[in-house]
């Protein structure tokens, strides 16, 4: 929101007489009247073919026409060509969206990352309202403080509006004094249309302008009114936290009595909403428990504080809630619900912020590679499958029933308590009528009766263990590149064995 005063509105005076009523700055000649060039002519033409067309075809998109207009403007017959082209769309023309209109004042994105290039046309653009805004400042200055931010026209501007001030024959920005001229200069053609991603900024810089004018009227008539009010006695309360004199109308309640003026609770609210927080604790008071109920702040917050303050409070609960599987934006506390564990990355829904983050690490995306948190995670969970799968190919089950069993030393038929008979080596069921048929047979097949148990358990386990590192790395296709020796795995399982 712009800061206007006194000082830094004398600029503005001059361009608009019927709305701020300020005498000109003694020492400065009145401004001659600009001439009109032939472009100053054509962007006249322009609105005038738009405010035709508004009327042939309600609802029609503004941008979507003046875009239009502007590029064919040139072109014979180009208004019943473009009548035409309309016409054939069979009222399925581009329309303003109204949503999106009734919240003008929002701003549809973050304007303020200075560090992103603009394009030539909208350097051009933003040098041209600059120039045009601050028509008594040097053309050096203001191009130099465009520079500062790389051409973002909202934010210089901005700075410009909070921080310089104009006075008689000079202005001060930062310290420094600035020379003004003695005549300002000529008004220079400005199409903003021109130019997309400028128009989008730009009319964003428009709305919240209106805006600040709007509060500093809304400052000046209040000011009268308490003047009144002095005079004819009425009732005047001074707010608790900024010590402003305020009507009783302006004034707001906790849930426990404690009243405060209302600027107050929504610049506390504001500021808790850059942290994520509601702030709807009373601050009237230092020991008061009560807050400021939702359905009385949504009287008095402006539309796009109460928008982002209804979304933190819905975050807050969902917090509160200890709702599985709920999550938060590192960079920007936007939060919600991620039900698959094993996603790896968290994708921001917030338009000012929309970053894609690690869920492990919490730092921006680095897919396909991983994080070290994520190593660190994967060779502990590869390790201990491949354990796991060890420590079963070691033991036997019973294929009936599926009791385990160990060998130690003897022979390979194993008699279970279940009845049946089975061979340790293959865990093949063994026929009562003809146990021993399995072994040691001349043809070559079946298995052997006596054999070394630590071998066998030695040789099933080192199988077990690589057949899991092959079947954890299809599982993982991210983690093929983690290293582990499955020697080392044997040596620990060995070594429980012994022990």
């Amino acid at each position: 929101m712009f800061t206007i005063t006194k000082q830094n509105i004398l600029h503005r005076s001059i361009r608009t007489p019927d709305i701020f009523d300020f005498s000109f700055p003694t020492g400065v000649p009145p401004a001659p009247q600009p001439r009109e060039n032939k472009l100053i002519l054509q962007e006249k033409s322009i609105k005038k073919h738009v405010d035709l067309f508004k009327e042939c075809f309600p609802g029609i998109d503004i941008e979507y026409i003046e875009n239009e207009i502007a590029k064919h403007v040139k072109e014979p017959n180009f208004q019943t060509k473009l009548m035409d082209s309309l016409l054939d769309m069979d009222g399925k023309y581009p329309k303003t969206d109204l949503s999106k209109q009734s919240n003008s004042s929002v701003r549809t994105r973050d304007f303020t990352n200075t560090s992103i290039a603009v394009s030539d046309s909208y350097q051009r653009l933003a040098q041209t309202f600059i120039l045009n805004e601050y028509r008594y400042l040097p053309e050096i200055f203001l191009k130099s403080q465009l520079q500062l931010f790389n051409f973002h026209i909202l934010p210089c501007f901005e700075y410009l509006s909070k921080n310089l001030q104009i006075f008689t024959n000079y202005a001060i920005l930062d310290g420094e004094k600035i020379d003004i001229l003695d005549y300002p200069r000529e008004l220079l053609s400005f199409l903003p249309c021109s130019d997309g991603i400028f128009y989008e900024e730009y009319k964003t810089l428009l709305n919240e302008k209106v805006e600040a004018e709007k509060e500093y009227q809304k400052e000046l008539q209040k000011e009268v009114q308490l003047s009144v009010a002095l005079v004819t006695g009425r009732q005047i309360v001074e707010c608790p936290i900024c010590y402003n004199s305020c009507f009783e109308s302006e004034l707001h309640q906790c849930t426990r009595g404690h009243t405060c003026c209302i600027r107050c609770v929504c610049s506390n609210i504001v500021s808790g909403l850059g942290i994520q927080r509601t702030n709807k604790q009373c601050i009237a008071e230092t020991d008061c428990d009560g807050i400021y109920p939702t359905y009385q702040l949504k009287k008095i917050l402006p539309e796009r504080v109460l928008k982002r303050f209804l979304e933190v409070e819905e975050h807050e609960s969902l917090l509160t809630a200890h709702i599985k599987g709920f999550e938060r934006c590192p960079f920007c506390d936007w939060g919600m619900v991620i039900e698959d564990k094993n996603e790896p990355e968290f994708h921001c829904k917030r338009p000012t912020c929309g970053r894609i983050t690690c869920r492990k690490c919490k730092k921006d995306s680095h897919l396909p590679f991983l994080c070290a948190a994520e190593v660190e995670e994967s060779e502990e969970a590869l390790w201990k499958y491949v354990e796991e799968k060890a420590d079963e190919a070691r033991i036997r089950h019973c294929p009936h029933c599926g009791v385990p069993v160990v060998k130690v030393k003897g022979c390979n038929h194993i008699a279970c308590v279940c009845g049946n008979h089975f061979c340790y080596l293959c865990s093949k069921i063994l026929p009562a009528s003809n146990i021993y048929g399995h072994f040691n047979r001349g043809d070559g097949t079946g298995c052997a009766m006596y054999t070394d148990s630590l071998a066998d358990d030695s040789k099933r386990v080192k199988e077990a263990a690589y057949k899991a590192k092959e079947e954890w790395m299809m599982m993982h296709p991210r983690c093929t590149h983690i290293k582990l020796l499955i020697e080392d795995v044997l040596k620990i399982e060995e070594k429980e064995g012994n022990d």
